[in-house]
């Protein structure tokens, strides 16, 4: 149980984790509350792109804006990989 809760954990909890911080003094950090973070970390709402600049950048940029969009293809729709693009 405790690996499918890892593999599913939002990166900001991990990084939050990694640091050892605490929700509220990242949230302080960012300019933000503490629920609005909860949220975002629950996937229950999307931050505003300001909101996920402010985050990056208190990450240091180790987590980036890809880290908190979560666009996804409709089912069906072929993905080009831009990494393998020439």
């Amino acid at each position: 149980m405790q690996v499918e809760r890892m593999c599913c954990q939002h990166p900001l909890q991990t990084y939050l984790k990694r640091q050892s911080l605490r929700r509220e003094d990242f949230a302080q950090r960012c300019g933000t509350t503490l629920p609005t973070l909860s949220r975002i970390i629950k996937r229950k709402q999307k931050p505003s792109l300001d909101l996920i600049e402010r985050m990056v950048e208190a990450t240091n940029w180790e987590l980036t804006a890809n880290d908190f969009l979560s666009i996804k293809p409709p089912e069906g729709v072929p993905v080009r990989d831009e990494r393998n693009v020439a």
